[in-house]
């Protein structure tokens, strides 16, 4: 299952790098979360940290999104037959040359044995205060950009219309 979700970033990976448009990239980065997210609960023996993965990926790209369409015109999406190819043979070509190789084999091993408390570094009782700070700053930001982006003067980015 695992090598599925390595073929499937990969190839998500390759259509990063063609795309131009940003509809097609925040989509494209969605699908990346979601699998990398998938792979981390599936090497992991919790679902914790994938969840919060997919939450603060699924927020960001919101604010993103949101942020492009306001600045950029509306842009028609291209795309060409080779592009498409290049998206369908990439997971085969990677199927057959990577994931069976003994390397990927070994670290498929390894990242399965890793213990639940090595990841939990972060919740100790000495590291609370550096969580509540990071959680307060995120706060602070949240409500700082709530007031810099005023609903009644509309968009950032002011369209010149011609009469």
């Amino acid at each position: 299952m695992i090598k599925i979700f390595m073929a499937l970033t990969m190839s998500l990976n390759w259509m990063f790098l063609k795309s131009n448009h940003p509809l097609s990239l925040s989509i494209i980065l969605t699908f990346q979360t979601l699998s990398t997210a998938m792979m981390m609960s599936f090497m992991n023996k919790t679902f914790w940290y994938s969840y919060l993965l997919i939450i603060l990926m699924m927020g960001s790209m919101i604010m993103m999104f949101i942020y492009m369409t306001s600045l950029i015109s509306n842009m028609k999406m291209n795309m060409n037959f080779i592009y498409l190819m290049s998206i369908f043979l990439t997971p085969l070509i990677y199927e057959n040359f990577y994931v069976n190789s003994m390397e990927s084999q070994m670290f498929i091993k390894t990242s399965q044995n890793l213990e639940i408390y090595e990841i939990n570094k972060i919740y100790m009782n000495n590291k609370y205060m550096i969580l509540i700070y990071m959680l307060l700053l995120l706060f602070l930001i949240m409500m700082f950009i709530n007031k810099l982006v005023n609903l009644k003067m509309g968009p950032i980015r002011k369209i010149n219309d011609k009469l």
